[in-house]
């Protein structure tokens, strides 16, 4: 298919340095990450090229407006997501799933792996906002009652869902794309010398990376729900994936400056 994969690490200055701290164990969590996150910020920047990454957040950017429809999977049919009558929660996924493993297939030059990267924090996304609290049934006896599934993504087709949905997604993508190059070094760096003594510090540092990468990503949050506000309510516009592809460039370039700042405030404190 041609791919060009990410799977060879970093060899800069900056990624030695960290391999020198998982080895030292000198580091706290926080900075750790942010440095990764710097020396990885290469691989990062390119996932705006990648078809399966712009189809991902297109489709996120979507959902909730086809929820909008009363044949919720005729909806989501026209954006290429196929889906049975009244579908679950597990069909939503894997509809989404089947419908960025279509992109991933169409041999694209610019797939990398990132676009599984950005498909699993689709997915994510996605099973974060269908475990939230279902919205009240609204009975209308002209039209057969909308399924909790339905409900709740029919919720989520506001701008601060979209801005919700939005930082799930890159606070998740942040981390799968630290961990994609972490995970392949880390256990060299198992025991009494290295930055983890025991799987259960692994484990610990993964939720910590987790959570940091969720606090970097807070950002989103405002800057997702005000272009979302502004494009479908001021300027009353269809998003188009051109559309969503340049909120895409702004998102990426304002996590990766984000991650700069903090690394940058990590070496003065």
């Amino acid at each position: 298919m041609g791919h060009v994969r990410l799977g060879k690490l970093p060899a800069s200055k900056k990624w030695k340095e960290i391999v020198q701290y998982l080895a030292d164990g000198n580091i706290s969590v926080a900075e750790l990450a942010d440095r990764i996150a710097e020396a990885c910020d290469k691989s990062f920047a390119v996932a705006t090229n990648d078809p399966a990454f712009q189809k991902a957040l297109h489709l996120l950017c979507q959902i909730p407006q086809a929820a909008k429809q009363d044949n919720i999977s005729e909806a989501l049919a026209k954006l290429g997501i196929q889906v049975p009558d009244n579908p679950t929660r597990t069909d939503i996924i894997v509809g989404f799933d089947g419908a960025i493993e279509n992109t991933q297939r169409d041999g694209s030059k610019n797939i990398t792996d990132l676009s599984d990267i950005a498909k699993q924090a689709g997915i994510a996304a996605l099973n974060t906002l269908l475990q939230k609290t279902v919205p009240p049934l609204q009975m209308d006896f002209l039209k057969e009652p909308k399924s909790a599934v339905h409900r709740q993504l029919e919720e989520s087709a506001t701008a601060e869902g979209f801005g919700d949905l939005a930082q799930n997604f890159f606070a998740t993508l942040a981390k799968n794309n630290i961990q994609y190059y972490i995970d392949r070094e880390l256990p060299n760096h198992l025991g009494n010398n290295g930055f983890s003594h025991s799987i259960p510090d692994m484990t610990l540092f993964d939720q910590s990376l987790d959570r940091h990468c969720k606090e970097a990503s807070f950002i989103m949050r405002t800057f997702a729900r005000d272009w979302n506000a502004n494009a479908l309510y001021n300027q009353k516009k269809t998003l188009t994936q051109k559309d969503v592809n340049g909120f895409a460039h702004v998102a990426i370039d304002k996590m990766r400056k984000e991650f700069k700042f903090r690394n940058e405030a990590n070496e003065r404190n």
